[in-house]
């Protein structure tokens, strides 16, 4: 095994115990993230599902959320800035949504869909995106949903 900075450095992790301790260790992190992942995502689907009505398209990565439906015209947002708990709004209230990144060099980070809303408590959502194909996605279903 090599040897790293730390525990095995000082020779407290040595031999077979301390592997088992550090693999013991990982394991239960693991179990424990994959237990409150589930539980985000049971939230999230007991919310969308009590909203009566059924979202076509889900986006939902770490603390944030977009739900379209196309049947009701309606919007399910969740901020990762605001920390508000997750709202649905017909698509009439819809002011303005926008594509936001930043600028890593020459290279553009961090995409995420601004929308400006009417609410006067939670005006402004953004919702993180992985790349910037995925966010335009997004807006193409926005649109198409906004002009059917």
């Amino acid at each position: 095994m090599p040897r790293v900075r730390g525990l095995w450095a000082t020779g407290q992790l040595e031999g077979e115990m301390g592997g088992d301790i550090v693999a013991g260790a990982l394991i239960i992190g693991a179990i424990g993230l994959f237990f409150f992942n589930q539980s985000v995502k049971s939230k999230r689907n007991d919310f969308l599902n009590s909203q009566g009505v059924t979202f076509d398209a889900v986006h939902n990565p770490g603390g944030c959320l977009v739900a379209l439906s196309s049947e009701g015209k309606k919007i399910a947002l969740q901020s990762w800035d605001n920390y508000a708990k997750p709202k649905v709004y017909p698509l009439s209230d819809i002011r303005n949504f926008t594509l936001e990144w930043r600028n890593n060099g020459a290279i553009k980070t961090d995409f995420a869909l601004k929308f400006e809303v009417k609410d006067i408590q939670n005006p402004v959502y953004r919702v993180k995106f992985k790349n910037e194909q995925d966010a335009h996605t997004w807006i193409e279903r926005l649109r198409m949903v906004a002009e059917s």
